[in-house]
């Protein structure tokens, strides 16, 4: 997720394809939003 910088206000995670997660794929995912949060980088999931 280093590519996802300061000049970006929003990252798009489209999951239309992922039936479920596992708890690795979860934790991974807790890790990418806080991270976004840091940086002040909105999440969205559309859908």
């Amino acid at each position: 997720m280093s590519e996802v910088g300061s000049h970006y206000r929003f990252l798009i995670l489209r999951m239309r394809y992922v039936p479920l997660i596992d708890a690795t794929g979860l934790q991974r995912l807790k890790e990418i939003l806080k991270e976004m949060n840091d940086r002040k980088v909105g999440v969205l999931f559309p859908g």
